[in-house]
């Protein structure tokens, strides 16, 4: 949104929106910068953080929406909403990795890229890809993800990282 808003616009709008629309979640795309920090943490009207990322891989980009989960604290869902990883790295087990690592940190992610020339084109990701981000959410539905927190200091046996809910007795564990 800094690219063409203010931060007092944007929330002037969000207020528009809700207005009209009482039930939907109402977001913002906030671009590099801190993106472990949501510039509306208490604003009531926006609940959607679109994260942008400068990860280098999977791993990298699951600590980062682990520290904006860690911060959003339940107040508004974090979103990964652009990776941003090397065009050299996206192949169908990078990709699905990433799926993995962003449900595995608490946050929710998208699955259109940009490419082409000068980022212009929204290019949709192979139909394969979309498969395996079906099977993470058909995992997390099956789950209580929105009680299970990022716990990968209880990794154990080969995982990398670990959901687990507040009184320890829920947990899910992922190995890549």
């Amino acid at each position: 949104y800094r690219e063409v808003l203010t931060a007092a616009k944007v929330s002037r709008m969000a207020q528009i929106v809700r207005a009209n629309d009482p039930d939907h979640p109402i977001g913002v795309h906030q671009p590099v910068g801190n993106n472990t920090v949501f510039d509306f943490p208490t604003d009531p009207n926006l609940k959607v953080y679109l994260q942008q990322l400068t990860s280098t891989s999977p791993a990298v980009a699951h600590a980062s929406v682990v520290a904006a989960v860690n911060i959003a604290a339940r107040r508004y869902h974090v979103t990964m909403a652009e990776d941003n990883l090397p065009q050299q790295t996206l192949n169908q087990q990078t990709l699905r990795q990433l799926a993995w690592a962003i449900a595995m940190a608490g946050g929710y992610g998208l699955t259109l890229r940009e490419g082409g020339p000068a980022g212009g084109v929204i290019e949709l990701l192979p139909e394969v890809l979309f498969a395996d981000c079906g099977n993470v959410v058909r995992f997390f539905t099956q789950t209580p993800y929105r009680a299970l927190a990022p716990a990968d200091a209880l990794a154990i046996a080969g995982s990398q990282y670990v959901l687990a809910n507040a009184n320890r007795t829920a947990f899910v564990l992922y190995s890549a």
